[in-house]
Parts: C-alpha cells; sequence; structure tokens
C-alpha cells in the first residue's frame, strides 16, 4: 500500500521536536523524558511509517491517569504512547493548517495564542487611559480608574465597554462530541481519505469505552499536547459562525469552550443564550446552565476580579524586581494588603485564579499566612497541588514541609492519585539532611507499592499514582 501524504519522516520528526519540548511540562512525567526515542528517532518515525504504509499499524494501549477536580470528581487523561502521539499531533496540526481560515479573530486554544492577545490588549488599553489623561477627559478617565479597564481588556478580550455581559460553556465538551461531527467540520478540506481514516482510527483506538466493547464514535481523549483541544477547537467553528453573525466579531470571545460575549441590555444577552443554546444542540452538545450568566458592569467586574488582578499584576512586577531586603519587604506588605482585600470576595467568581496566583506570589515572598488554610485547599480544590506543596515548601523548613505532607497524606479525604504524585515530586526539591531524607525514601517505597497509611491504618490502592 502506498504512504499517505502529508505523514512523512520530516513532518513526523518536526512534530516529535516539538513534542519533546512539551513532554517536559507533562503531568505524569517520565523518568528519563523518554530519551530512549530522542537518540535515534529516524529508527522509530521509519517503522511508523512503514507499519503505516502496509496497513498494519495498530495504536499502542494509552496511558490513562486522573487529575483532581472537587468534590471527589477527577478528570481522566489520556497519554498515547509517543510514537502515537506524534502521529495523532501531525495528522490534527495538518488539518488545522487547512482550517484556520475558518478561525475568527478571538477564538482560541492554545494558552500561549490567549496570553499574547492579553497582552496586546493591555498594551492598547493603558495607551487608551494614556490618551484619556491626555485630552482631560476626566469623566471617562474615572470610569476607567473604576473599571480598571487594562484589566477588563486583558481577562475578556472585549474592545467596547458593553453595559452587559454573557458568559457561557458547554458541559462535558471533550466527552460529548460526536465523531461524526467532527468529520462534518473536516469536510471540504483538502485531505487525503486515508488521512481521515488513520485519525478516526486513532480516536477509535485511543478515546475511552469499556472493555470488550465497540466503539460508540463520541468523545475525544483528553491528552496534554493539544491533538484533542484542536480538533475540538475546529469542531466550534459552526458555532462560531453563528455568534460572531449575531453580536459581530470583535464582541465574541472564546477560550476552548468558554464564551464571553458583549451585548447592550439583558433582554440581548438572553436572546445571545438562547442562540448560543440551538447553536451548539445542533452538534448534540449542552450549554452549563449553572455557568451561563448575564452580568451588569459592575456584577463582571468582580465575577473576574479586574480590582485584584491589577493588584496582582503590580505584586508580579514588583516581585520581578524584587533584590534588596527593603524591596522584599515592601512586596510581603503589598501582598498582605492583596490578601486582605481578596478575601472578602473568596468563592465569588474566579476567585480561584486569584488565590492561585496569591500562593505563588506568597512563596516567592516566604509568606507564611497561607499555611493554615493550604491542608484545607489542596483537599478543595485538587488542582492547586502542585501550586500548595511549592508554597509550603518555600514558605517553612524541611521538617515542617515533611510534617504537613504526613498530615495531608493520612486525611482521609485526600482521594486524588494526582496530589499524591504532586507531593513525591516535591520531595525531591527539598534539601533534606538525613533523617529527613530517610523518612522520604519510606514513603516513597510506600508509593510505588500503591499503599498509604491513612488515619493509622495501612491501605492498599489510595496511593496509586494512576487509576482507570
Amino acid at each position: 500500500m502506498a504512504a499517505i501524504r502529508g505523514i512523512s519522516k520530516s513532518s513526523l520528526w518536526g512534530t516529535w521536536k516539538v513534542v519533546r519540548t512539551e513532554i517536559r511540562k507533562a503531568s505524569i512525567r517520565d523518568v528519563i523524558d523518554f530519551v530512549d526515542y530522542d537518540i535515534d528517532p529516524e529508527t522509530w518515525i521509519l517503522r511508523l511509517l512503514n507499519q503505516i504504509s502496509s496497513g498494519l499499524y495498530e495504536p499502542s494501549a494509552p496511558l490513562r491517569f486522573t487529575l483532581g477536580k472537587s468534590n471527589g470528581f477527577s478528570r481522566t487523561m489520556t497519554q498515547p504512547a509517543i510514537p502515537d502521539l506524534v502521529l495523532y499531533r501531525t495528522i490534527v496540526d495538518a488539518l488545522y493548517l487547512k482550517a484556520i481560515k475558518r478561525e475568527h479573530k478571538h477564538v482560541y486554544f492554545k494558552r500561549e495564542h490567549l496570553q499574547r492577545a492579553q497582552n496586546i490588549a493591555q498594551r492598547q488599553a493603558m495607551q487608551q487611559i494614556s490618551w484619556a489623561a491626555q485630552y482631560r477627559m476626566t469623566g471617562q478617565r474615572s470610569f476607567y480608574n473604576w473599571l480598571r479597564y487594562t484589566q477588563y481588556r486583558k481577562q475578556l478580550l472585549l474592545q467596547a465597554v458593553h453595559p452587559y455581559l454573557v458568559v457561557t460553556d458547554i458541559t462535558n465538551f471533550f466527552d460529548s462530541i460526536l465523531h461524526s461531527h467532527i468529520e462534518e467540520t473536516l469536510r471540504g478540506l483538502s485531505v487525503a481519505p486515508r488521512t481521515l481514516g488513520l485519525l478516526f482510527f486513532l480516536l477509535e483506538r485511543l478515546s475511552i469505552r469499556h472493555d470488550f466493547t465497540s466503539s460508540h464514535g463520541i468523545s475525544l481523549p483528553v491528552d496534554e499536547f493539544d491533538c484533542s483541544r484542536t480538533l475540538a477547537h475546529m469542531t466550534l467553528f459552526g458555532h462560531d459562525d453563528v455568534m460572531v453573525g449575531l453580536v459581530g466579531e470583535e464582541n465574541y470571545v472564546r477560550w476552548m469552550d468558554d464564551q464571553n460575549l458583549g451585548v447592550q441590555s439583558k433582554a440581548a444577552g438572553l436572546r445571545v443564550l438562547s442562540a448560543a443554546g440551538k447553536s451548539i444542540a445542533r452538534l448534540h452538545l449542552a450549554p452549563n446552565a449553572k455557568k451561563s450568566k448575564i452580568f451588569k458592569l459592575r456584577d463582571a467586574r468582580r465575577h473576574f476580579h479586574l480590582d485584584l488582578n491589577e493588584m496582582l499584576d503590580r505584586a508580579d512586577a514588583a516581585a520581578k524586581a524584587a533584590t534588596t531586603r527593603t524591596q522584599r519587604a515592601a512586596l510581603s506588605r503589598q501582598l498582605r494588603q492583596i490578601w486582605s482585600k481578596a478575601q472578602t470576595h473568596e468563592g465569588v467568581g474566579e476567585f480561584d485564579k486569584i488565590l492561585k496566583r496569591l500562593y505563588r506570589l506568597a512563596g516567592f515572598a516566604r509568606l507564611r499566612f497561607f499555611r493554615r488554610r493550604a491542608l484545607r485547599d489542596v483537599l478543595a480544590k485538587p488542582e492547586l497541588a502542585h501550586r500548595v506543596c511549592d508554597y509550603m515548601r518555600c514558605s517553612g523548613s524541611v521538617d515542617e514541609y515533611l510534617r504537613w505532607a504526613e498530615l495531608l497524606m493520612q486525611e482521609e479525604e485526600q482521594i486524588y492519585p494526582d496530589v499524591n504524585v504532586a507531593l513525591m515530586e516535591s520531595f525531591l526539591r527539598l534539601e533534606a539532611d538525613k533523617s529527613e531524607a530517610s523518612k522520604i525514601r519510606s514513603w516513597a517505597r510506600t508509593f510505588l507499592c500503591g499503599k498509604s497509611r491513612v488515619g493509622g491504618r495501612l491501605t492498599a490502592g489510595h496511593w496509586r499514582p494512576f487509576s482507570f
């Protein structure tokens, strides 16, 4: 059989170079970062090409692991074997390049693209404020100061200031995407039929399903390398067309399935939400009714914590410049002031993002005022585990950190395997003495055996780093 157009030694090699840099940021690390694939990539790439061209290619069973969310729930992640991952990424990148002309201005699925757009929006906002001050437009300047216009632009990417804002997203987005809708999205692209066949063959093998059952043709495997994200992003292009036609391109922003729209009234917001629901229903998807809201401008300010984000941006800049004791002391006072204001709004809107930023800066400044709440924050928000572990490690002694880690390990409510992984990774960064190192080694043996002491008794399975 002939080779598949677009899947070649050079394209696979180029993708591997990209994946090789991203693999170091993965939640589950390989001990040697897959250096065995990097020693002689030509060998496995040519083997993969031969298997594909001969029709004998079969993906390996992927690694499944979970990332904790909250209330006991977890998100199941998929990490394909390296050859399968490289092939999957090569195909979706090629498809995206062909479909990119359908992409609207303010829709994003890669974090670096979103951050670049946010930085540009923030600079533009600062120029507008400077212009308003130059021409002594006192009323407009006061309004901008109240709203924290730079943060409005940075967080929402909407250029105009709208009296009402609509936010919505999609329930169980990746789990609910039908493969037939992906096929419809790709229809019309100049893609070889065998390329599409290989893509859906990969999806069938990598998507989650029960043992010994046929494929249901639904869901995308959630990976950390922008493979499924790219496909899911393209699947919403038709929905983007509908929303842009309704509110205009400058008034519609989408980050993966999260959507922000600017409107002039609550009635207009209700019409937008109704249209959004009908649009995604055509894809057999459902809006998240609980997270879909229509905000007045002042309520949006609090939901997105524009004032706190502005203060944290200033603290970030101060942290980068803090080289003297006086500057570090000033940063500590600044962070205490931010926290004093922030805690009155805990639980409101996107407060978890504020908390995450505060933990990072407090760890940098070695402030200890978060230590009393660190344990309950990890239990309630396991996605903060890495950030909280870094904070506890930086803000106290090694002995204090080990005692805190032991409390967390013995906590019966700690049911998230990825939190255990975060703890073990943090132990590798400690400068431990002989007795502390011995304790860490003992815990590591327990970890590798899949057992843990909980409430004074030994239990199996509690410490397993992967579960499915």
